[in-house]
């Protein structure tokens, strides 16, 4: 003689809402995160033109500080400010290596 036996077994687990509305927080939570890292980015690429642009500008004004002291008969020290402007401007350019390829 076979038996069949079919149980169905209806239990209110509170919990299990719990841990579906902490899920749900969860991901609520990395939607944000994920928001708040785009943010970021745009806000590093932003100042990463911000820097080019000033880098361009303040060589184009050392160029045109030499172009108009190219023919001046300067001093010593004229001649060493100069020089330390330039460095100053290659450091400057040196905090970011150049992009490659």
């Amino acid at each position: 003689m076979k038996l069949k036996i079919t149980l169905k077994l209806n239990v209110d687990l509170p919990q299990l809402d719990e841990v579906l509305t902490v899920l749900e927080e969860i991901k609520t939570t990395l939607k944000e995160i994920s928001m708040t890292g785009a943010e970021a980015l745009a806000a590093i690429q932003a100042v990463g033109t911000q820097l080019t642009k000033a880098k361009d500008e303040i060589l184009a004004k050392i160029g045109q500080l030499e172009a108009a002291v190219a023919n001046a008969n300067l001093s010593p020290e004229a001649e060493a400010a100069l020089a330390d402007l330039k460095t100053q401007a290659q450091a400057l350019d040196d905090v970011v290596p150049d992009a490659t390829g």
